[in-house]
């Protein structure tokens, strides 16, 4: 192997990037490029280097981070090399044991490069707070209430939690990760500026690893990992035509009479079912639509989740309100009473069903919808509490 990529420190570690490049090539591998996250290096016989890293310090909306050419030349007569730069990173090297001088002899001097760095991550946690605002704004002026808002997101948050508990952990994560990076940037500048400024030289070679290291280890893992809990989730996810007998905890139309031929409707979409499991849940989330023999069609849709408890299921039925698709929250479903069902709820064509660890949330159309209400009354939720109570009764 010639070419080798490795996580290097952040930016704002000057001193121990200095020291990860020299370990790395005392062990043999010799950096040949730098990126905004990885760098490159290539194999070669151990050697003892020493490596300086100079900050270049544009200004105010100067786009140009190289630094001139003529400080590149100066550097290089006293007898260093110059290796890569990345962003407001240069890097220079020289023999270990050599005597060519410090690029500052006065640490003081050094301190003005360091406010460019710092100001970028300060520009950062701006641009982040910034953006998480406006969204919030616009979001909350949609609905015309913060509040509203607020818990309009909470219910996103908690199906997204349910539906796909290890993204919402990766993105947490990562989320942490970035704002960990950006306020331990601003925090490490503003130090190592202090520093410079009392007239104490930068620690080209810090002893012990800083703690920073071990948590952005550990955030970054943990981001990684969630991800590939994902991936290995969506490629649990199954979809397959609707079977003449349910193999899950849903229900079919013709457990409500409708004995019609399965059709594809307007947009193409047939009867099917999709199974997928998650770190909060199982899942199934089901579409079938039949012929009602009067030039018409009978749908349902049906999300259908297994939760790790009842308490967690019942917890999960107020939140599926907010998240309704035609309903306006949970102010606009009424509780019915289904014997055989632990809790039920219902909003014109959609209905909610609590037994035991499990939720159901139906939407269900038929001509039957457009009569009083009293005609309909929670004829799915009878329909799911007759499969229940018989399931029931034959376990016994």
């Amino acid at each position: 192997m010639k070419r080798r990529y490795t996580f290097h420190p952040q930016d704002y570690a000057v001193g121990e990037n200095e020291k990860y490049y020299a370990d790395m090539a005392q062990r043999g591998w010799i950096l040949e490029k730098r990126g905004a996250t990885f760098s490159r290096f290539r194999r070669s016989e151990p050697q003892k280097l020493k490596y300086r890293i100079e900050l270049s310090s544009p200004a105010y909306f100067d786009d140009d981070q190289q630094l001139p050419d003529e400080q590149v030349a100066l550097y290089e007569e006293s007898g260093w090399k110059y290796v890569t730069s990345a962003g407001l990173v240069h890097i220079f090297c020289a023999p270990e044991n050599s005597s060519v001088p410090e690029f500052y002899n006065d640490p003081r001097q050094q301190a003005a490069t360091v406010k460019a760095l710092k100001r970028s991550y300060v520009r950062g946690c701006l641009v982040i707070m910034l953006l998480l605002t406006f969204h919030a704004v616009i979001d909350a002026a949609m609905m015309g209430d913060v509040g509203e808002w607020l818990v309009e997101f909470g219910a996103e948050v908690r199906i997204a939690w349910v539906r796909a508990t290890a993204l919402v952990l990766a993105w947490f994560s990562l989320m942490a990760v970035l704002f960990y990076d950006l306020l331990r940037g601003v925090i490490s500048t503003q130090l190592l500026y202090r520093r410079l400024r009392s007239g104490r030289p930068i620690d080209h070679s810090p002893k012990r690893p800083a703690v920073y290291r071990v948590i952005r280890w550990v955030l970054g893992s943990l981001t990684v990992l969630f991800a590939l809990l994902f991936v290995i989730q969506l490629c649990g996810v199954k979809t397959a035509e609707m079977p003449d007998e349910a193999d899950g905890p849903y229900l079919l139309l013709r457990d409500m009479g409708w004995t019609g031929e399965r059709t594809i409707n307007y947009l193409g979409q047939p009867s099917e079912v999709e199974t997928a499991r998650s770190l909060a849940a199982r899942q199934w989330h089901t579409y079938e639509c039949v012929s009602d023999g009067a030039e018409s069609e009978v749908w349902m849709y049906q999300d259908v989740y297994q939760m790790r408890s009842p308490a967690r299921a019942m917890a999960l039925a107020p939140v599926l309100m907010r998240d309704a698709t035609f309903a306006h929250g949970p102010e606009s479903f009424s509780a019915v009473s289904v014997p055989g069902i632990d809790a039920a709820w219902r909003a014109g064509m959609e209905f909610i069903a609590v037994r035991g660890d499990t939720v159901w949330y139906i939407t269900y159309s038929d001509p039957g919808l457009y009569s009083p209400e009293e005609e309909l009354l929670g004829d799915p939720l009878a329909a799911l509490a007759h499969i229940l109570n018989t399931e029931e009764t034959s376990g016994e």
